[in-house]
């Protein structure tokens, strides 16, 4: 989220707030408020409107995606951006996808 090409593309869609559950005072109580993030382990993420309520969350049919890394993943995860956001342009979401996709295999070549 905070590299030079994906951090200014979601701003534009996304206030994004981080809640560390380990280290922020109420971030498990935070967590503990939206029931389909139990036993779905972290990162885990919700997509609010801003009247609080909730749009989407990182909860697909194929899991958790709250941290997407195979090519599945990261569709489930452009769908649930989608459903959210709907006005959220196909150039856009292909930016998403390249990054995710070239983190994916930077991770992957460091294994090697």
């Amino acid at each position: 989220m905070a590299l030079d090409e994906v951090a200014p593309l979601l701003a534009k869609y996304f206030v994004i707030e981080k809640i560390d559950t380990d280290r922020m005072i109420g971030g498990e109580e935070v967590l503990a408020s939206y029931p389909r993030s139990k036993s779905q382990g972290i990162p885990w993420f919700v997509v609010l409107d801003g009247a609080g309520q909730e749009l989407a969350d990182s909860i697909s049919a194929h899991g958790n995606v709250g941290c997407p890394y195979t090519d599945e993943e990261i569709a489930d995860f452009g769908a649930i951006l989608r459903q959210a956001v709907p006005e959220l342009a196909d150039a856009d979401w292909k930016v998403l996808e390249r990054s995710l996709v070239a983190q994916r295999e930077k991770l992957e070549k460091q294994r090697r």
